[in-house]
């Protein structure tokens, strides 16, 4: 009878502590992770021509906006010029306010 009681004292005891020390669950889930926004540089701007199956990608006023799909854009070029590129100044001086708020924006661009 003695046995019988150290045995069951040593499985209880033993049955708390392997609880105890087993990990607990993780039930909260981690936030979903926002999009961080697509930054470009110049050199990483410079590959989005619109040419060679590249989208056309124009930086103005430090947003990057895709105008791949524009009519005004065929092959990544409108009024000579080139998807690709900061064309900020261009376009104040052509057209003085912001006429790229149309078209999706893709990132910023970082120069």
């Amino acid at each position: 009878m003695k046995r019988i009681l150290v045995l069951l004292a040593l499985v209880g005891a033993f049955g708390v502590t392997a609880c105890a020390a087993s990990p607990t669950p993780v039930t909260a889930e981690q936030p979903a992770s926002t999009e961080t926004e697509q930054t470009f540089t110049k050199e990483q701007l410079a590959v989005f021509t619109g040419q060679n199956g590249q989208p056309a990608y124009v930086a103005v006023a430090g947003v990057v906006y895709d105008v791949s799909n524009s009519p005004a854009w065929p092959n990544g070029n409108h009024n000579g010029n080139q998807a690709g590129r900061d064309l900020t100044s261009v376009f104040n001086a052509q057209h003085g306010d912001n006429r790229m708020a149309s078209f999706p924006v893709v990132g910023r661009y970082i120069g």
